[in-house]
């Protein structure tokens, strides 16, 4: 059943126990998942700290040593970034609005998110969103080729440079 967000019906006494029911089940989840992630982010931050090493005057070693701390780092950016949007999903659901998309305001389906309990949008709005995002890096691309490559040339190796970044566009 679609509804808007805004002069949404209630549901019906049957469909409410079963979405409070869905709502509790998917709030455990998450906070079973959050759980997991802080722990995660709290072991690699300690390993990243604590690595041995540091003081390797091989290059060899020290360029070990600095990707695996890039490495570290990202996994930690991406585990804080799902910790965000879990964060923001238990806030909907005590607010409320959880399970209704912020795009179009139609009910995500309850297999979206019992698979993906932290989702905002349904799976049309999703696919629109990615596939606007994509445009805009394009565009962001082409106009980087544009300004890296605005000197006078003519013809030479910016124009060979140029033509193989459009094949990998």
């Amino acid at each position: 059943m679609n509804t808007k967000t805004r002069g949404a019906s209630p549901p019906k006494p049957k469909s409410r126990a079963r979405e409070e029911s869905l709502r509790a089940f998917l709030r455990a989840k998450l906070l079973r998942h959050r759980q997991k992630l802080i722990a995660n982010i709290a072991r690699n931050l300690e390993a990243t700290v604590n690595r041995p090493g540091w003081n390797a005057e091989d290059i060899g070693d020290m360029a070990v040593n600095s990707l695996e701390t890039e490495k570290s780092l990202q996994i930690g950016t991406a585990a804080s970034r799902a910790v965000a949007e879990i964060d923001r999903a238990l806030r909907k659901i005590e607010d409320g609005s959880y399970g209704i998309c912020e795009e179009c305001g139609k009910r995500i389906p309850a297999a979206r998110l019992r698979a993906l309990p932290f989702a905002v949008l349904c799976r049309q709005c999703q696919e629109a969103a990615e596939r606007s995002s994509e445009q805009e890096e394009t565009e962001y691309l082409r106009d980087w080729e544009d300004t890296l490559f605005e000197d006078n040339d003519e013809g030479g190796v910016a124009d060979h440079v140029k033509g193989s970044i459009r094949l990998s566009l």
